[in-house]
């Protein structure tokens, strides 16, 4: 079997195990935050929102987490303010910016399209670090038997 130069620095014997099973859950974990907000932007309208409010606490960390709320200015469903569940940091916006976002009128739900590529970026990292991690405890696997 060929080696390749990243494939150089050996697993301890036991840790494949552990890389057999957090590789795919990590990957599993990215695969359904990027397939979720890719779903999200299939069902809903591009618009634009003033963020009216942004919420601030410290989570039980001792950081700051945000939550905006935003107001549309466009769009068929203008004059609607929506507040998320998601706190998030660093803050995305600040009140009184207007910003792009996307509307799915069915629920109501307005996601900022920051907030939306900062998602996807999260989960595509969990999907890439998840993958690699897989296949090198499986790579692993299969040079110890046990």
């Amino acid at each position: 079997m060929r080696r390749f130069p990243w494939m150089l620095i050996g697993v301890p014997k036991k840790t494949h195990r552990t890389f057999l099973f957090v590789g795919p859950l990590f990957f599993a974990v990215g695969l359904l935050l990027v397939i979720s907000q890719q779903v999200f932007i299939l069902q809903s309208e591009p618009a634009r929102a003033l963020v009216t409010e942004v919420e601030e606490k410290t989570n039980s960390d001792r950081k700051r987490v945000y939550r905006p709320t935003f107001q549309l200015t466009s769009g068929l469903d203008k004059g609607m303010s929506y507040t998320g569940k998601t706190w998030v940091s660093p803050k995305p916006h600040d009140a009184g910016d207007e910003v792009d976002v996307r509307v799915r009128s069915a629920t109501g739900v307005i996601r900022s399209d920051k907030m939306l590529k900062q998602l996807l970026f999260i989960g595509t990292i969990f999907a890439f670090v998840g993958g690699f991690v897989g296949i090198r405890g499986f790579r692993e696997h299969i040079l110890n038997k046990d």
